[in-house]
């Protein structure tokens, strides 16, 4: 997803896993957010990329 802001673009990625969840988010800056899902496929945590999972209890 691209955004233009007073003409200087700025670029969201995005990956979803098999079943169509949010998986992974880039930001302009290059940090990196990752989602887990419990078992039952509610979100668990919402953590940087290269952190052990912590969050929600499940």
């Amino acid at each position: 997803m691209a955004r233009t802001i007073s003409g200087e673009t700025f670029t969201l990625g995005q990956t979803y896993d098999s079943v169509g969840r949010l998986e992974k988010t880039v930001y302009p800056t290059g940090f990196q957010t990752k989602n887990v899902y419990n078992a039952f496929g509610y979100l668990k945590a919402n953590q940087k990329a290269n952190q052990k999972t912590s969050g929600l209890d499940s």
